[in-house]
């Protein structure tokens, strides 16, 4: 067993062993067979799955972002394939708006989350007049979404650069 075999029997064996130890022992061992491959392949599809929403992931983190006074830089490090964090950024009309939040936990459900944030704030950015407008219009859009059902926590710096000030 410790060199890889799925089983064993001692010899001899009698008629009524081989007729049933040895046929139930063959099939278990095709069906944990069958198990593993169908095991691997989903593995494989997850682990392409993950990369995909990684790659999305990144393209929502701005990274390099010139506005005309206001230059942005970011990175997305995540500690596990993905994760949840954003980092935004949008000019509404003299004003440059941004967003660094992070969702709790890592992984897909924190990434889902870090998503509809980004698209909240992609959405709702240009009828905000303050940092503290977008942080309610996400809060609201979160709380509506999850309705009661269990949201841990998403932590936000909201900011609004104009005239070389800081509003946050």
């Amino acid at each position: 067993l410790s060199l890889g075999a799925l089983d064993y029997f001692t010899k001899p064996l009698t008629q009524e062993q081989l007729k049933i130890t040895l046929t139930l022992k063959v099939k278990n061992a095709l069906e944990l067979y069958e198990k593993e491959k169908e095991i691997k392949n989903l593995y494989i599809q997850i682990k392409s799955d993950l990369m995909v929403a990684q790659q999305l992931q990144r393209s929502m983190v701005v990274t390099d972002e010139a506005y005309e006074n206001v230059i942005i830089k970011g990175e997305y490090i995540p500690c596990q394939e993905i994760g949840g964090d954003i980092f935004c950024s949008k000019k509404v009309n003299n004003r440059v708006f941004f967003l660094m939040a992070d969702a709790s936990g890592h992984g897909i459900s924190a990434a889902m989350i870090s998503s509809m944030i980004s698209s909240i704030f992609y959405a709702k950015i240009d009828s905000c007049e303050l940092p503290s407008d977008l942080l309610t219009n996400i809060n609201k859009s979160l709380v509506d979404v999850f309705n009661g059902s269990n949201l841990d926590c998403v932590s936000a710096f909201a900011g609004c650069i104009e005239n070389n000030k800081l509003l946050y």
